[in-house]
């Protein structure tokens, strides 16, 4: 069973760009159940040691959210099939570890609003790290199909890069001195083997096939609250980019072989 082809993950917007809003919705009522069978789910406290609080910590879940939209999230300028109520679904991963995704039965709280342009930095969230998350999805996307452990491993990559500060990326259940963010769980998922994973991705970020770029990300964001803070998790898609014709090629598309 091969993953649909996009990515969602947390964020925040820096900048207002165009876009149109809208619902997101569980594709079951499972969270991590869907199109592409079960995927995560598994329950982790992640710690921030960086905080004035050294035991700062949060209890969720690390895994694949399979979800769906009446956005055109893949902008072929159809919403899934194009008939009436089609929607398009799509596998998401959070990177907002502090905080909470906000459901209401099976609908996430809040209506997303979907940028089809990334030229600036999310929040705290660096262009850098933008690229980081660009290169992770491009290079691991294809490796998790049907894989629980896989799915943990790229929430664990994607959590590294977006709440580790200092230099060194490479995930952690007992953080080390040059680290400030951690996670932690009991889980059977959970194990040496999904970490492991994680920090081989976590390498090879930058390498053949695994390129910094921002190509074939889109983000959705619900609106922070009077105070700037976030209400719940922003998403962020990834969609494979087509693949670049080779100059012959297109000689042979102009001849009409």
């Amino acid at each position: 069973m091969k993953f649909v082809k996009v990515l969602a993950i947390a964020a925040t917007l820096a900048v207002p760009l165009s876009a149109h809003a809208a619902t997101v919705n569980q594709q079951t009522s499972d969270i991590f159940t869907g199109e592409a069978g079960k995927l995560g789910g598994t329950k982790v406290m992640v710690f921030n040691t960086s905080t004035p609080d050294p035991h700062d910590y949060m209890s969720g879940l690390a895994g694949a959210f399979q979800l769906q939209s009446r956005l055109d999230i893949d902008g072929n300028g159809t919403i899934g099939d194009g008939t009436k109520g089609a929607v398009e679904k799509f596998i998401g991963f959070c990177i907002t570890p502090f905080t909470y995704l906000k459901r209401s039965g099976t609908s996430l709280v809040g209506d997303y609003s979907l940028h089809d342009d990334i030229t600036s930095g999310i929040k705290t969230l660096s262009l850098e790290r933008l690229k980081m998350l660009g290169a992770l999805a491009k290079g691991a996307w294809d490796l998790m199909d049907d894989s629980i452990e896989n799915a943990v491993a790229f929430q664990l990559a994607a959590w590294e890069i977006v709440a580790e500060t200092k230099p060194h990326l490479s995930v952690y259940e007992a953080g080390p001195a040059d680290k400030n963010f951690r996670v932690r769980a009991p889980s059977k998922y959970l194990q040496d083997t999904s970490i492991a994973t994680a920090n081989d991705w976590l390498s090879k970020l930058g390498t053949k096939g695994w390129e910094l770029s921002t190509a074939g990300l889109k983000i959705l964001t619900v609106p922070v609250d009077t105070a700037g803070r976030d209400t719940t998790q922003d998403l962020m898609t990834y969609v494979p980019p087509a693949p670049v014709p080779l100059p012959g090629a297109l000689g042979m598309l102009a001849a009409g072989l």
